[in-house]
């Protein structure tokens, strides 16, 4: 018999296990940019997507499905009175809930070897890794149904779009100088001409890659000497997102750093936000602002960012009442003589223009959304320009 070769798992020595340490108080933030995506590799990545969907909701159906038939049983409604009544220990609760769970398959190590499974026999199209990466979502709206009082767990929709996602920065979806890989796939970086903030964030993942010894040591250093945490710009992992943008499908990159942001500059490399001297005062209601400092006093409205927001957002109650019109005359079956909707296995109908409009009422809330995120974003930091204290 041949004999199968074991993994040696090397203990790690006491930098590493500093440096596993300071990296876990590091803070992080996201990096996006986008992708040129060829035809063939944007049907490709789309196929990806379909199975990735499939495996998150029929492995999210069987582990509900076991947690409903757990649910019912006497032994766990048992179990649960005793915890609820404080008759069990700590310890006590843990390994006989664990165990119950273990017995119905509601946990993670089911979850991950039928997602597995379907990969091998029935979704073939993704790899391993984003698999793994979908399976943990799938435990996570469990964990948030079973333990953090969520009322449902989220199914994808039909033509809804799954975040490919990889575990570590050299696997999966690898970032190299100018272009991602995926799959054995490339997909060039577009960076815009002026765009100074990624142009000076990927340099800084560039250095990282070429003194990453010299930086991570700075990092332990300084962190034992003032507790102070440095931005290193080391990737953690990078995402593939998908989006719908004015009808067209747009690939975008995500790139997880660890660090804080660069500040961002103006053309000529100046600032553009400066921090202001002094103390900030402001109250913040559900819809005005008011902000009181040395040289201003101003009261605004929130997520006001241009004059046509009022409109933008009226024209999405009237299409919203368009689209109930037509679904009402074009599935007259699935409502009652007083306009109250009647349950019923026939399929909707939707006319063409019904689709369209449904169409212009995602973009427009798309649009919405981002302004409304550019608005908060712009008011921060014009309170950050009248002050360095917040009170």
């Amino acid at each position: 018999m041949s004999s199968v070769k074991k993994r040696k798992n090397n203990p790690p020595n006491m930098r590493q296990r500093q440096l596993w340490h300071v990296r876990k108080l590091t803070p992080t933030h996201i990096l996006e940019v986008e992708l040129k995506v060829s035809k063939q590799q944007k049907y490709k990545l789309l196929g990806i997507n379909e199975h990735l969907r499939l495996i998150h909701n029929t492995v999210l159906g069987a582990v509900y499905n076991n947690y409903k038939q757990m649910t019912r049983t006497k032994e766990y409604r048992h179990l649960l009175r005793l915890y609820r009544e404080e008759k069990l220990t700590k310890q006590q609760s843990i390994t006989w809930f664990n165990r119950i769970y273990k017995k119905f398959n509601v946990n993670f190590t089911f979850v991950r070897k039928y997602g597995e499974w379907l990969r091998k026999h029935k979704f073939t199209n993704p790899d391993a890794v984003t698999t793994l990466s979908i399976c943990e979502i799938v435990w996570k709206s469990m964990e948030n149904l079973i333990f953090r009082g969520a009322k449902r767990v989220r199914f994808y929709k039909k033509d809804e779009f799954v975040v490919f996602q990889g575990k570590q920065a050299s696997r999966s979806i690898i970032l190299k100088e100018k272009f991602a890989t995926h799959m054995r796939m490339n997909f060039p970086i577009i960076v815009k001409k002026n765009d100074l903030f990624v142009k000076e964030t990927l340099s800084l993942v560039q250095k990282y890659r070429e003194n990453s010894k010299e930086i991570d040591d700075s990092l332990i250093n300084g962190f034992e000497r003032s507790g102070s945490l440095k931005s290193t710009y080391r990737i953690r992992n990078n995402r593939i997102v998908i989006k719908q943008i004015r009808g067209k499908l747009r690939f975008y990159l995500q790139i997880s750093l660890e660090g804080l942001p660069v500040p961002k500059r103006n053309k000529d490399g100046s600032f553009r936000h400066k921090l202001g001297t002094g103390v900030v005062g402001g109250d913040i209601g559900t819809q005005t602002k008011a902000i009181v400092s040395k040289d201003k006093v101003f009261l605004k409205n929130l997520a006001v960012r241009a004059e046509k927001t009022k409109s933008d957002e009226r024209k999405e109650v009237l299409i919203q009442r368009y689209l109930d019109r037509s679904r009402r005359a074009t599935n007259p079956s699935k409502f009652d003589d007083k306009g109250r909707f009647v349950r019923s296995r026939k399929p909707w109908v939707f006319s063409n223009r019904y689709l369209k409009t449904r169409e212009k009422l995602k973009e427009l809330r798309r649009r919405n959304a981002i302004n409304r995120r550019l608005s908060h974003n712009e008011d921060v930091n014009y309170v950050r320009s009248l002050g360095r204290t917040e009170e």
